[in-house]
């Protein structure tokens, strides 16, 4: 039975940060780039500048976390994991450690087929940061599909909308159907 990931935005960065992810056998990102905030989509940029330049740093400090319900983002985090989050998504190269160096992933482990979906009214992720960030699986056969809503007779998909029931017919069976082929046939 091979080992099938499917990771929505997060999800699909985090199989280059656990062990053993060289027994992947295919994966399917939805919505996945990098949080370097310079490649976010234009509408999210200027409030994430805010966010990890002015917000995180103050917020953090007064409360001891980052009270992220009462902002009505992201949601409460401790102080550690928005400060990492914070530091990454501050840096070009995005993984990156304490001191700002490069952080070694394990992304290039993966040397399987990974599909790409992501859409272009996405209201997070650019083009750009979707590039970015499947360029970290540098050993894998990477199909990148960058599909318009019109594609699927919608009129927006946006970053959440892949999860949708109505995209039953269209977008679930795409994602189905290169699931239970390429992976095998490698």
């Amino acid at each position: 039975m091979p080992l099938l990931i499917v990771g929505h935005s997060l999800g699909g960065q985090l199989p280059g940060l656990v062990p053993d992810n060289h027994l992947i056998d295919g994966m399917l990102t939805v919505g996945c780039g990098s949080g370097y905030w310079r490649d976010n989509s234009p509408q999210l940029k200027r409030f994430v500048w805010l966010m990890w330049y002015f917000l995180v740093p103050l917020y953090t400090r007064i409360w001891g976390y980052f009270p992220g319900k009462k902002m009505r983002k992201v949601g409460d985090l401790p102080k550690g994991v928005i400060y990492q989050w914070s530091r990454w998504c501050r840096s070009p190269e995005y993984f990156v450690e304490k001191d700002g160096s490069p952080m070694q992933t394990g992304h290039h482990k993966i040397h399987k087929p990974i599909l790409c979906m992501s859409f272009t009214d996405d209201e997070m992720m650019s083009r750009r940061s979707i590039d970015s960030m499947h360029d970290y699986y540098s050993n894998a056969r990477v199909e990148r599909r960058y599909i318009n809503p019109k594609d699927v007779d919608a009129r927006r998909i946006g970053h959440f909308g892949f999860f949708r029931p109505q995209f039953r017919n269209t977008l679930w069976q795409q994602a189905l159907q290169w699931l239970t082929t390429a992976p095998q046939s490698t």
